[in-house]
């Protein structure tokens, strides 16, 4: 299996439409743990990447990141941010369905202090709820 077709597994998103930055078979997701030793605790943090290596020494392109604090068995976002020439994408989401598909807990939808595209994200999340 090629390496995208199997972050497509996991992203579930239709390939054909996204526009990549550079080969699309370089796109992959990560996620890492960190542990602050703060009041915040415990993070996931799952970033979605464009590797560029073929094209010389160049860093990976960031699509956009998710930070989520551990916190009362859920998922509590943290930071999340996607380049704004990706944003209505489908890359929130896919990286919180990651989040939650590594650790079995579901992402909270704390609704405080957020920004219009937050709360136009969470309305279509929960289905105009």
């Amino acid at each position: 299996m090629r390496p995208i077709d199997a972050a497509w597994a996991v992203l579930k998103m239709p390939k054909e439409d996204f526009p990549y930055w550079g080969d699309p078979d370089e796109f992959r997701m990560e996620h890492e743990f960190r542990n602050t030793g703060d009041a915040v605790g415990q993070q996931i943090v799952v970033t979605a990447l464009q590797g560029l290596e073929k094209y010389g020494e160049q860093q990976p392109f960031m699509y956009g990141q998710a930070t989520l604090m551990i916190k009362d068995d859920h998922l509590r976002p943290f930071t999340v941010w996607v380049h704004p020439q990706y944003q209505r994408q489908n890359l929130a989401t896919e990286m919180y369905d990651r989040a939650e598909e590594v650790t079995g807990l579901k992402v909270e939808n704390l609704n405080e202090w957020q920004s219009r595209s937050a709360q136009a994200f969470w309305e279509n999340r929960e289905g105009g709820e």
